[in-house]
């Protein structure tokens, strides 16, 4: 199998899944308990916390563990932008859990603006500073898009959010681990584990201002009383790991990866007359690409693909079953047709050149059959 989905799940770093398995069959305690067995647990929990403020060049008291990024980014969104403030403003491109949290605040009396990138996937200063407003509680921009790899200029988002008082929520899950963008500078930081190599079903809301925001979730109180629910120490401590690893390698693999995708994307171009890449100019994260195949549906190739032993996606793996063509293209401004024919390939660090000259091969095997 040639795998080139990273952008969905990445493949576990073995050292992850090893301390997830430990953990899970040796320190088994509830963390909230009084007894050694939840004592050792919850010290685990507090030492992977650790690690992620220290990646991340926060607090550790500003990091709570949720279950990915999804549940993340709702909780900054509905629970962030609490208070007299009712104007919201969203990057268009952005993750649908971050614009379907926001339109469901509509219903509350919140209004909101989106904010259109350009084609090449960047959304302008100075468009974001045109949008703010005197009562706009929360700004949301993504650092790297999960569609297009196209990466937002953070520290400009968040000087103009705080010179406007504003809140800034920056969507980090395609970031952390895979660039050096400043993500600390953001009032909220959205995380997942499995997209770095750790374990599905954990990530966590870093909080500028941890007494500002109001729980999502309500029982027990975990969380330093924000979230509550038992806490996944198993996936917390292989978050840790994987992000400490993942940031370790960040510059070599940053620029294996720009070599492998540079020689990528000229062999598609020169299987394939016509493909173009989407977001193609601005400044983007090499392990994403979104290529446009003029005249096939991104679903037939995706599945010829997969025929083949190659894995790839039409768009976000959320979306991969909605017949609908990608908003994050059409926000750029491209016609329907074309978000309905582009493929993203996503490389990761068990990619190879072998792998992506097979691809190449099966690509144009497959477009030459469709345009006979």
């Amino acid at each position: 199998m040639i795998y080139l989905d990273y952008a969905a799940s990445a493949p576990p770093w073995s050292e992850a899944a090893q301390i997830v398995q430990q953990t899970m069959l040796t320190q088994f305690g509830n963390p909230g308990a009084l007894h050694c067995a939840g004592g050792q647990a919850s010290v685990i929990l507090q030492e992977a916390r650790k690690t992620i403020a220290q990646l991340l060049e926060v607090r550790p008291e500003e990091v709570f563990f949720t279950s990915g990024g999804t549940e993340a980014n709702n909780w900054a969104v509905k629970m962030g932008c609490m208070g007299r403030k009712r104007h919201i403003v969203v990057g268009a491109a952005e993750h649908s859990s971050v614009l379907a949290s926001a339109r469901s605040l509509l219903a509350q009396g919140y209004t909101l603006t989106c904010v259109r990138p350009g084609q090449d996937g960047v959304i302008a200063p100075q468009a974001v500073e045109a949008a703010l407003r005197q009562d706009t509680a929360l700004l949301c921009v993504q650092a790297v898009n999960n569609e297009t790899g196209v990466l937002q200029d953070v520290a400009a988002l968040a000087a103009l959010a705080r010179k406007n008082g504003t809140r800034y929520l920056c969507d980090g899950v395609q970031s952390f681990g895979h660039t050096a963008q400043p993500l600390h500078m953001a009032d909220f930081i959205s995380l997942s584990a499995h997209k770095l190599g750790g374990p599905k079903g954990v990530g966590c809301l870093v909080v500028r201002y941890p007494n500002e925001i109001a729980p999502l979730l309500h029982g027990g109180g975990q969380e330093f009383g924000a979230r509550s629910g038992t806490e996944n120490v198993p996936g917390s401590a292989g978050f840790a790991l994987a992000a400490r690893l993942s940031v370790r390698a960040l510059r070599e693999e940053q620029q294996r990866l720009e070599a492998l995708s540079a020689a990528f994307l000229s062999g598609l171009r020169d299987a394939v007359p016509g493909m173009t890449l989407n977001g193609e100019g601005g400044p983007r994260y090499p392990g994403i690409l979104n290529c446009w195949f003029p005249g096939i549906f991104a679903e037939e190739m995706v599945l010829r693909l997969d025929q083949k032993g190659i894995c790839a996606s039409p768009g976000a793996a959320c979306a991969a079953r909605d017949p609908k063509p990608s908003h994050v293209l059409l926000a750029m401004g491209y016609p329907e047709q074309r978000a309905k024919e582009s493929v993203r390939f996503s490389l990761g660090r068990l990619t190879t050149a072998q792998e992506l000259e097979d691809t190449v091969r099966a690509v144009q095997a497959i477009a030459g059959k469709k345009t006979r």
